[in-house]
């Protein structure tokens, strides 16, 4: 049908190149297989969209909702877990997702240049993202907003429903809460592994949603 995007996925090792019908979009190693992305989530289309001839790459461990949209620049690593009508916007910037990072539903990522969020980060139902980066480790609560340039630290959480302001910074293993937000404690040791914890779950999650969820008629 002209005009409607049809996607193919290409299958390496670790990851997903993707296909408008017209020409295949890969680099380096050969592919070891091709199938539809459908057939990965049993009924379900991978939310994937060329834009501006900026296609995304995402690894064959993640799992991405299919009521998602990642669009454009993106870029989302290894057991990452992309919720249900979470938006992943690199139209005007590179979006890129570290490993092992939950983007909770319908967060919104866009950014105007580059936005970095790193491995292991959770990004809390709701929340807004227009920052610069996100280190490895974080927390951004729910219904949370980071501005223009702004920069959450390694370790660091943002409570829920709390305003990160444009060019902002969070340093690492701080607590920071409310309109705008500021400092409220440190982040110890014992409060890191009571952090981990929740972040294993979501990579368990993974492969649960890989292997189990399936599209079913009504009753």
């Amino acid at each position: 049908m002209p005009g409607v995007l049809t996607i193919v996925a290409l299958f390496s090792r670790n990851q997903i190149w993707f296909n408008n019908g017209d020409h295949m979009a890969f680099k380096g190693k050969m592919v070891s297989r091709c199938r539809t992305i459908w057939h990965r989530y049993n009924g379900g289309i991978m939310p994937l969209f060329e834009f501006n001839r900026k296609r995304p790459l995402v690894d064959g461990s993640a799992w991405i909702s299919p009521s998602a949209e990642i669009i454009g620049d993106v870029r989302i690593g290894k057991r990452c877990w992309i919720g249900p009508n979470a938006v992943l916007r690199g139209d005007f910037g590179t979006i890129i997702i570290g490993d092992e990072t939950a983007v909770e539903d319908g967060v919104i990522i866009h950014t105007p240049s580059l936005m970095e969020v790193g491995k292991s980060v959770t990004i809390g139902h709701m929340a807004m993202i227009h920052g610069r980066r996100i280190m490895d480790y974080a927390v951004i609560g729910m219904n949370s907003t980071m501005g223009d340039s702004s920069v959450v630290g390694a370790w660091s959480i943002v409570a829920e429903h709390s305003l990160v302001k444009k060019n902002q910074i969070v340093p690492d293993c701080k607590l920071y809460a409310g309109v705008p937000a500021s400092f409220k404690r440190d982040i110890d040791d014992q409060y890191r592994e009571i952090m981990l914890l929740g972040k294993q779950m979501y990579v368990n999650l993974v492969e649960q949603y890989t292997n189990t969820l399936k599209r079913i008629d009504p009753v």
